[in-house]
């Protein structure tokens, strides 16, 4: 299991046009799509987070995008790189096909 500071240098490394921005109230990351904005036109991809208290605390996604689109999409993330990149991939294109241009 990956916690979000791994999620966080993967995304770094591998996403540069990814901008990351550190939750508040919870342990984790949010990254947006070029710059950070919120509310309707929001450019945000994902985000990942843990409850802060304890170190064994599963590591949570949320996919904002497929989210934006439909059901919530948020579940405890198990997966190593490999999956999570498939999961960024998928958010990049339907970010690009229904708010790039918007």
């Amino acid at each position: 299991m990956m916690t979000p500071d791994q999620i966080y240098s993967v995304v770094i490394g591998r996403y540069p046009q990814l901008v990351p921005h550190r939750l508040s109230k919870r342990h984790g990351w949010s990254f947006f799509f070029k710059k950070v904005l919120n509310g309707p036109k929001s450019t945000r991809i994902f985000h990942t987070f843990t409850f802060r208290g304890r170190a064994s605390n599963p590591t949570k996604i949320k996919l904002s995008v497929s989210s934006r689109l439909g059901p919530e999409q948020q579940f405890v993330f198990t997966g190593d790189e490999k999956a999570l990149r498939k999961y960024i991939d998928q958010e990049l294109r339907l970010y690009q096909k229904h708010f790039a241009n918007k």
